[in-house]
């Protein structure tokens, strides 16, 4: 994951890089790779649910960086999830390893805002939503698939011509 600086704004932290392209698929639904996040420093108690933040993980903050979903807040920290995944991360976020809020990123030329507050939780709920259909599909059809692949049926009947 990556991270970019709003115009005019000066990172003075040498672990927070002036430019973020996000990598990835925990966000997949809101983020693609490449692209170029926009971070607003801003204190941890004006973060809320919803928002999109970025962070660091490890004891040193000398991990990766992470953008992903706030879901909750704790006294021990940020409770966050990715857009793409189905449960919470395992550890909460201390405040000392946030480095901002995700306000809007540029994907090929065109600066687009990222939905934070309640319209992030609406929007992550429904890309939530798009997996159980999906899920299920997958239940349904695992075992006729399994079966069939087993008789190779489909392999003596199907033989495309490769060039």
């Amino acid at each position: 994951m990556s991270q970019p600086t709003p115009p005019g704004s000066a990172w003075k932290d040498p672990l927070q890089p002036p430019n973020l392209f996000y990598r990835g698929s925990s966000m997949k639904g809101t983020f693609q790779p490449g692209d170029r996040l926009v971070i607003e420093k801003l204190p941890s108690d004006r973060i809320k649910r919803g928002d999109v933040v970025i962070f660091r993980r490890g004891p040193q903050r000398t991990e990766g960086f992470i953008v992903h979903r706030v879901v909750g807040i704790t006294a021990d920290g940020l409770l966050t999830r990715g857009d793409n995944r189905p449960d919470r991360d395992k550890d909460p976020v201390p405040e000392t390893s946030i480095l901002g809020r995700v306000i809007g990123y540029d994907r090929r030329g065109g600066i687009r805002r990222a939905w934070n507050g309640k319209a992030g939780r609406l929007w992550a709920a429904l890309l939530h939503a798009r997996r159980r259909p999906i899920q299920w599909f997958k239940f349904l059809c695992r075992r006729p698939y399994v079966a069939l692949r087993r008789t190779g049926l489909v392999a003596r009947l199907w033989q495309p011509e490769i060039e």
